[in-house]
C-alpha cells in the first residue's frame, strides 16, 4: 500500500507541475453495491445511496483530487453496513467539445487508489457479528463532464473498484465495488 501511495504522489505531483490548473470543489451522490464474498457464497449489497465531497485541481486534459465518500446501507440481507472511503483520483480527459455558446463537454477516464473502512453489523444468514475494519480500495472510473457557465461543471460517472478488506472472524470479504454518481463541482 504505502508503494501504491508513493507513486501515486509522483504522478500526481509530475501532473500539477506541468500545466495550469484550476482548483475545484465538488458534491456527489451515487448509488453503489457492493459484493461481499464468505467460502460458501457471494452475496450483493443493494444499491445504496452514497454522499461525496471532493476537491482538487482541473485542467483542459486532466484531473487531481481527493473524494471522500460516505454509505449508510440497512438492508434486509443481513448486512448492515457504513461505509468510508478517501482515494486519490487521476483522470485524463478529452479536450471540451462545444455544444453551444455556454455549454461544453469531454469524457474522462482514469484510476483512483484510497482506503475504506466499512463498520459491519451482521445477522442471519451470516453469523452475528459486529467490528470494523480499514483496507485498501483500488479502480477504475469512467465518465461525462458536462462544463456550464459560471465555472460549473455538472459530471455523471461510473466506478468499479476492487478491495482486499476481510473480516476474518466470520470470512467475509469485501470483494468489488460498483458506482454510478453524479456530481456538481465549482471551479476557481
Amino acid at each position: 500500500m504505502k508503494k501504491i501511495a508513493l507513486i501515486c504522489l509522483l504522478i500526481g505531483g509530475t501532473l500539477l507541475s506541468g500545466s495550469d490548473y484550476k482548483e475545484f470543489v465538488g458534491l456527489g451522490y451515487g448509488q453503489t453495491k457492493g459484493t461481499f464474498k464468505t467460502s460458501s457464497l457471494t452475496a450483493e449489497s443493494g444499491n445504496e445511496d452514497t454522499y461525496s465531497l471532493r476537491a482538487g485541481f482541473v485542467n483542459d486534459i486532466s484531473r487531481i483530487y481527493l473524494n471522500l465518500d460516505y454509505l449508510n446501507a440497512d438492508d434486509s440481507s443481513g448486512l448492515d453496513e457504513k461505509w468510508y472511503t478517501l482515494e486519490l483520483n487521476l483522470e485524463g480527459k478529452t479536450s471540451p467539445y462545444k455544444l453551444t455558446k455556454y455549454l461544453s463537454t469531454s469524457f474522462f477516464v482514469g484510476g483512483h487508489v484510497g482506503l475504506v473502512k466499512v463498520d459491519l453489523d451482521t445477522s442471519a444468514p451470516y453469523p452475528i457479528y459486529s467490528d470494523n475494519k480499514t483496507d485498501a480500495i483500488y479502480g477504475l472510473q469512467t465518465g461525462l463532464l458536462m462544463e456550464l457557465p459560471s465555472n460549473f461543471e455538472l459530471e455523471i460517472g461510473y466506478k468499479y473498484s476492487w478491495s482486499s478488506l476481510t473480516f476474518e472472524s466470520i470470512d467475509l470479504d469485501l470483494d468489488r465495488v460498483k458506482r454510478y454518481y453524479i456530481a456538481v463541482n465549482y471551479r476557481f
